[in-house]
């Protein structure tokens, strides 16, 4: 069997530098690629694809809601006769999918302190 030399072991060298070359020159160009088809086809991360897809699922969520409401409203255009009651589950509902005093009183017609006293009373 064959000593090896300084030399033998100076070429191995050589070589291994040449192949770890060649391969990151392979990663960046891979790299490069794998961006240029996230650029084409318009490509988004998964995590961002789940955050959207949650946050469009409580937007639906709360436009479900809001459509049952104004559907169980009666119209009347003069504002004639008395003024409904109002029920505190619409009130907490609507509190509950993330409005504000002000938003409910818009939705529901009513005044920011009837929301305010529907809420205080069970805030308890």
């Amino acid at each position: 069997m064959k000593r090896k030399t300084i030399k033998d072991y100076e070429e191995q060298v050589k070589s291994l530098e040449r192949l770890i070359e060649y391969l990151q020159k392979d990663k960046h160009d891979l790299i490069i690629e794998k961006q240029n088809i996230l650029l084409k086809y318009n490509v988004v991360p998964k995590a961002e694809y789940d955050a959207l897809v949650q946050q469009f699922n409580d937007l639906q969520a709360r436009y479900d809601l809001l459509k049952s409401i104004q559907a169980n409203k009666k119209y009347n255009e003069r504002n004639a006769g008395r003024k409904r009651k109002l029920s505190d589950n619409e009130v907490l509902e609507l509190r509950k999918s993330g409005n504000t005093v002000r938003e409910i009183a818009a939705i529901l017609n009513v005044g920011t302190a009837t929301v305010n006293r529907i809420l205080a009373r069970y805030r308890n």
